[in-house]
């Protein structure tokens, strides 16, 4: 047989599959309604959310190390403002209780109010969970951290062991009992 003869045979029979398979798809697909396959929902959980002006303490525990606390001093700032003209602005600086009086990156040590503002968990890993299965994600002995906040309730979490996925962390609420993954960015 030519070449070419065989070619045209090959091609036809590939159209043939092609076009039984699209009638199958029209056939049991194309009704317009959705699919049983179950769609991934949103599994996000939103752990805390504040103004980060309005964090006026943040205590930070951890089991076998230093335990250290900031707290809020608002200073004032000579600037200027959009048309050139000298002004005064607020800005808030965190200072390391009992060391207030040495010099320190207060910018840096902002950095614990205000980079987790709006923590969002990245998964639900496990929900109820046993003091044994806490100990699992490093939640049995973990770094403790309390946010005081103005005019609300305290936020307190504690963080354990960084996942196996590269950038995330353990986290639970401090007296709760469900293990979530947040970015480690938020926590560190």
């Amino acid at each position: 047989m030519n070449k070419r003869v065989k070619g045209i045979l090959a091609g036809c029979g590939v159209l043939a599959v092609l076009g039984g398979g699209l009638t199958f798809l029209l056939l049991t697909g194309g009704d317009g309604e959705e699919s049983s396959v179950p769609q991934e929902e949103n599994t996000a959980v939103e752990l805390w959310a504040y103004d980060s002006d309005a964090v006026s303490r943040v205590e930070v525990n951890q089991p076998h190390g230093d335990t250290y606390a900031v707290n809020r001093r608002v200073d004032q700032t000579d600037t200027t403002d959009i048309n050139g003209a000298a002004t005064v602005q607020n800005v808030n600086n965190y200072f390391l209780e009992g060391y207030e009086s040495l010099p320190m990156s207060t910018v840096s040590i902002r950095l614990l109010a205000t980079r987790a503002s709006d923590v969002h968990a990245a998964q639900t890993v496990l929900e109820n969970a046993a003091a044994s299965d806490l100990a699992t994600y490093g939640l049995d002995d973990p770094i403790r951290v309390r946010l005081t906040l103005d005019n609300a309730d305290d936020i307190a979490f504690c963080i354990g062991n960084a996942t196996p996925v590269s950038g995330y962390t353990y986290v639970c609420m401090e007296g709760g009992s469900t293990v979530y993954t947040v970015a480690t960015s938020n926590i560190e």
